[in-house]
């Protein structure tokens, strides 16, 4: 039996629920941030799950007039975005940094910060690797529309496998999916020169322990709340 989670609802009292018109090829979530429906091929309601939003919530609520968040591992934006509504949804301006590593989901976090109206100025997203140590990595990228758990591969077990080019930007097969070399960079440099960060969003598929660790320093004097998405090791 799954665990009960008791969910304070009275958080969403804060905030006021979109109501208009949805173009044709897109979901909305409940604050009205628009997502094409290619981009997240699921059923409507995974966007609006409440036990997912109270942690973020809390946090806008919480911060002072710019609400600041990062995401690590931050897909086509869907955290960043509601983080930025949420924010402008209680009179508070806001600044994003997003970090992803697939080549598309990356191209899509673009587009959809763009389509929801999000000022330029006022985000700045990498495309890279989250990872506890600089330089460049192994890392899964393919099948962007069926999946979102992509992570890093160690060089080692490449290594074990087959003798791999380690030039940046080389590609290969590596257990029946593709693996390419790509810049992987440490918290300390995703929070760059932001002196406090109200919210750090961690979906990093296992690598999560690594990277907190690496970056403790940072994280225990600017930080001040971390959301990890629960990972489970094949699935």
């Amino acid at each position: 039996m799954d665990p009960v989670i008791d969910i304070d609802t009275g958080i969403f009292e804060h905030f006021k629920c979109y109501s208009g018109w949805v173009p044709a090829g897109f979901w909305a979530n409940w604050l009205g941030v628009l997502t094409r429906s290619y981009v997240w091929a699921f059923p409507e309601d995974v966007l609006n799950i409440n036990s997912d939003w109270v942690p973020l919530l809390q946090a806008v609520l919480d911060a002072d007039d710019t609400f600041m968040m990062a995401a690590l591992g931050a897909g086509w934006g869907r955290w960043l975005s509601g983080g930025a509504f949420a924010a402008r949804n209680t009179g508070r301006g806001y600044y994003l940094v997003g970090v992803e590593a697939e080549p598309e989901h990356f191209r899509w976090l673009r587009i959809h910060l763009q389509e929801n109206g999000l000022d330029s100025s006022c985000y700045r997203l990498i495309n890279a690797a989250v990872s506890s140590r600089k330089g460049h990595c192994w890392f899964y990228v393919g099948k962007p529309a069926s999946w979102y758990g992509q992570s890093v591969v160690s060089d080692d077990a490449v290594r074990r496998l087959c003798h791999a080019p380690a030039e940046p930007g080389a590609e290969m097969s590596y257990k029946g999916e593709r693996i390419r070399r790509i810049l992987c960079v440490g918290l300390e440099e995703v929070i760059g020169d932001l002196q406090s960060v109200d919210h750090v969003h961690l979906d990093i598929q296992g690598s999560e322990l690594d990277v907190l660790k690496a970056g403790r320093e940072v994280l225990q004097s600017r930080v001040k709340m971390v959301k990890m998405v629960a990972y489970h090791e094949g699935g």
